[in-house]
């Protein structure tokens, strides 16, 4: 098992230029459960996809020197990681990579996916934009350290 701690420095695998209802097929076929929302916020124009980029992601926000977040395939690439590595974490956290809030759903929020991966298994969901990070123990924040295209 995972502890977020465990998630510093972690490096996740290369894109591959897949949509975000691309991204939704390939998960569910690996047995990720995905959201109803998260399926909108996937389909959102807003939703940018990359080819050939890599991320090393951090719990520590003050590590990153990238200015752009506009990463929501980071939370795609998490829930990947965790059924490659057939990883749990120690506990139900919900790990929020903070790429920039996309709208989605029918009252049109602004969310951010979330990965959680527990006993019964990998969801990839949508948490509210506002939703206060601090305050929550459960909730573990990540960001981008780095970023390289190949």
């Amino acid at each position: 098992m995972w502890d977020a701690c465990d998630l510093d420095a972690l490096s996740l695998s290369k894109t591959t230029g897949m949509s975000g209802p691309e991204w939704v097929t390939y998960l569910e076929k690996i047995g990720v459960t995905v959201t109803r929302d998260a399926r909108q916020l996937l389909s959102s124009t807003d939703f940018v996809k990359t080819s050939g980029v890599s991320y090393v992601i951090t719990t520590d926000g003050r590590a990153t020197q990238l200015q752009d977040r506009q990463y929501p395939e980071v939370a795609c690439l998490i829930a990947n990681a965790f059924v490659e590595h057939n990883a749990r974490v120690k506990r139900a956290e919900w790990i929020v990579p903070m790429h920039t809030p996309i709208r989605h759903g029918i009252d049109n929020c602004f969310g951010r996916l979330f990965v959680i991966s527990d006993l019964s298994g990998i969801w990839l969901g949508v948490i509210d934009a506002s939703y206060c990070l601090d305050d929550d123990h459960d909730v573990v924040p990540v960001y981008v350290a780095s970023k390289t295209t190949q």
